[in-house]
């Protein structure tokens, strides 16, 4: 799978999937996350200093996958952080319920995260296939 570099406006691109740093403040989540497990992941993060980038929209900057990761940043005061924007409507991108009672569909994740509606956390689960996350070092994400 090669990357390539198209130019300053898109850093690294691989089919439809671009590797941006974005602004913590823009992107909307659609999930709660999991308090009880949210110590362990900070602690680890904080040791190992790096983070995978989250998944979202391109076009609505709905977080599809990393909640937890989204959320550590905020809380060690990341301003910006790395996100694969991605077409929510490829079809290489599935979504399935991880909770019998919810109804998961694109629409309604992309309407939660719009509207702040949350899922409760781990409702749903994303399949992206080609998508090889890679760790990116908190060296290149200056806190402002």
């Amino acid at each position: 799978m090669a990357w390539r570099n198209p130019g300053s406006d898109s850093p690294w691109v691989h089919m439809n999937f671009q590797l941006k740093i974005i602004e913590i403040s823009s992107l909307l989540p659609h999930e709660e996350i999991d308090l009880d497990h949210f110590p362990k992941l900070l602690e680890e993060v904080k040791k190992n200093k790096f983070v995978v980038p989250v998944v979202a929209d391109k076009k609505t900057l709905v977080i599809l996958d990393g909640h937890h990761r989204f959320t550590i940043m905020k809380t060690l005061g990341f301003k910006v952080m790395p996100a694969y924007l991605v077409n929510y409507n490829d079809t290489n991108i599935k979504v399935t319920p991880r909770r019998k009672e919810y109804v998961v569909t694109k629409k309604e994740i992309i309407q939660r995260g719009l509207t702040g509606n949350l899922y409760p956390y781990k409702t749903t689960k994303h399949i992206i296939n080609n998508l090889k996350k890679q760790k990116i070092s908190f060296d290149l994400l200056a806190k402002k």
